[in-house]
């Protein structure tokens, strides 16, 4: 490769490496960050279950106590009836009858509040699981933080180390062109296959190409302005 080349492939190199691991700490914390949101999220459907299934309790409580009251008034009323001791008759089998509905409409929402108890429990049972399991994600993704970030604080280190040395040996006249491709966020360095850039497929012109491989010249796609590499990677 032309000489300039080098030095532009030598400090593209040395930004991969830094943003990579400037990306993978970056993953480390985010998914952190993901985990301690996915654990409050977790606390707050399990509270949400634990609301829901302590209603649906008081509410069951409610019904078995109106049940049972009435299911009481309804014995006494029939007791009377059977007996004779009602006071009055008509009124009497008219209590009853209001009894026997009121006792059939409270044990059928009797049924229908064990199956949502039921359903209530079972819901916070999952919640409780899926808080557990946010809670256990969240320890490891510390961990797996804790594990890489004081070799990645070094290598980093390191990394920039190189870069500023390679940043020293390209030439003044290409700095700002690189500056501004990495500014922008584009491929420093394309490859040309069958006479298109890899990157953006514009055409390059042969002679460019030609000059490129015989280390002639340093020449940019016309496309996304990545400097051409003298072959295909």
């Amino acid at each position: 490769m032309h000489p300039e080349l080098v030095a532009i492939s030598n400090l593209w190199q040395a930004d991969v490496r830094v943003d990579s691991l400037r990306a993978e700490h970056e993953r480390l914390v985010a998914t952190v960050n993901s985990t301690i949101q996915a654990q409050k999220d977790a606390i707050a459907a399990r509270d949400a279950a634990k609301a829901a299934l302590d209603a649906t309790k008081t509410e069951e409580r409610h019904n078995s106590r109106e049940l049972d009251s009435y299911a009481q008034k309804r014995d006494a009323t029939k007791k009377m009836l059977d007996d004779g001791s009602a006071p009055n008759y008509e009124m009497a089998e008219r209590q009853l009858a209001n009894c026997i509905a009121l006792v059939d409409e409270l044990e059928t929402k009797g049924l229908d509040l064990l199956d949502r108890l039921d359903a209530r429990t079972a819901e916070l049972a999952a919640a409780e699981k899926a808080r557990v399991d946010a809670e256990s994600a969240e320890k490891a993704a510390r961990q797996a933080l804790g594990a890489r970030d004081a070799a990645l604080r070094v290598e980093l280190t390191e990394a920039l180390r190189v870069r500023e040395v390679v940043w020293k040996e390209l030439p003044f006249d290409y700095q700002t062109p690189y500056s501004e491709i990495r500014r922008r966020k584009r491929v420093a360095l394309v490859n040309v296959v069958e006479g298109n850039c890899v990157v953006c497929h514009m055409r390059v012109a042969p002679q460019k190409l030609n000059e490129v491989m015989l280390k002639r010249a340093v020449h940019t796609c016309v496309g996304c302005g990545g400097y051409l590499l003298p072959g295909p990677g």
